[in-house]
């Protein structure tokens, strides 16, 4: 029988490798002997692989197929970290990833806390010498903020040192302003995927505002992040425009405007955010000292909607019945929001039928893995 930290790197080398059959069969297994809580949140996965290759096989290896397997790898990789930590207990993991050798004091992101000093702003793009470029072309329509000292700007490409993954962190949990520069270079980075989810997240609870950057032509309307008013605001990329500098110099003024009155709109209360990225079928029904009791579901009702393939009703139902629980009532909202968006598409024929296929299939996945947190 192999350790927890050999099951660990065969389970890693086989998603790196696209084995993406084995890697769900073993972490299955991983997590049945190291962390049963988990097991619901890898069986949701291997359900979501499995609609996601037929549906590749019907409809062939489109970009929206590659940008949901890459977000479902990365799904798979952090609940094999979050299954290896279980294994390894408490403590364990932070040491995992990190050197030998003494450990080093972290380095704050920004030099004042949000909610001090200047805005803090966390600029993000993939690590491809045209995406370094066009981070340098934004960062340098930005000089005059930083100057100001208006904004304190966090490079992703840049800053992170020592536990990359742990500065960008928390670069995010202090973060005000976050751009996002979008390509199709971003979209098949993991860490990139993995940041601009987390930066929806923080979004999401007022903790952030969140600015996609319209960098190079990509698919990117299929991510949580799709709904966002993106810069520049005519929807071309940068790349489209005659004259580059033009573009930059719009968006650094949008990102001036927003700054101004950044901190009359954000929520300073609340504490650092979990990661958006954690398994969602790890959601407690129990409640903290102090907490509302969890409502509970009878989700028999909604599988039944679901299963005769009544969105628009199963929304109305969802709105309903989640209206006295913040949490699910927020996700709903998006959820119909996002009906709302491919109904017109589809009723205005102003998108192609396989986008059209593709968001309704992915609208579903995330309807169906809604009703699944609901149980509890």
């Amino acid at each position: 029988m192999p350790t927890a930290e050999q099951a660990h790197q065969d389970i890693i080398t086989q998603i790196e490798e696209n084995r993406l059959e084995e890697a769900i069969t073993g972490l299955l297994a991983f997590s049945v002997r190291y962390s049963p809580d988990k097991e619901t949140a890898v069986r949701m996965r291997r359900s979501d692989w499995k609609t996601l290759e037929e549906e590749a096989l019907m409809m062939g290896d489109t970009s929206g197929i590659r940008e949901r397997r890459s977000a479902l790898k990365l799904q798979l990789f952090r609940l094999a970290d979050a299954i290896r930590k279980d294994a390894s207990g408490a403590g364990a993991s932070s040491v995992a990833h990190s050197p030998a050798g003494p450990s080093t004091v972290a380095v704050p992101p920004f030099s004042t806390p949000r909610g001090e000093g200047p805005a803090n702003l966390v600029l993000a793009y993939a690590p491809e010498p045209a995406d370094r470029s066009a981070g340098e072309q934004l960062r340098k329509s930005l000089a005059l903020l930083l100057n100001l000292k208006r904004v304190e700007v966090f490079d992703q490409q840049k800053d992170p040192a020592g536990n990359r993954e742990a500065a960008i962190t928390n670069a995010l949990n202090e973060a005000e302003v976050i751009l996002l520069m979008l390509s199709n270079n971003f979209l098949s980075n993991l860490e990139c995927l993995a940041l601009q989810q987390d930066a929806f997240s923080l979004y999401q609870q007022n903790r952030a505002a969140v600015v996609p950057v319209l960098f190079n032509s990509c698919e990117w309307k299929e991510l949580d992040i799709g709904r966002l008013q993106a810069l520049p605001r005519n929807g071309q990329f940068v790349t489209q425009w005659g004259n580059a500098d033009e573009a930059y110099t719009q968006i650094s003024r949008e990102v001036s405007e927003l700054v101004k009155h950044i901190r009359e709109r954000l929520d300073y209360e609340a504490g650092s955010p979990p990661r958006a990225s954690s398994p969602k079928g790890e959601r407690t029904s129990g409640a903290k000292p102090g907490e509302k009791p969890k409502q509970t579901y009878n989700t028999a009702g909604l599988l039944a909607i679901f299963r005769k393939g009544n969105t628009d009703g199963l929304i109305r139902q969802l709105l309903d019945v989640t209206l006295a629980d913040g949490d699910f009532y927020d996700q709903v909202l998006l959820l119909e929001q996002r009906w709302k968006e491919v109904s017109s598409d589809e009723r205005n024929n102003t998108a192609s039928q396989e986008s059209i296929s593709v968001r309704k299939n992915k609208l579903n996945q995330d309807l169906l893995r809604l009703i699944r947190e609901m149980e509890g």
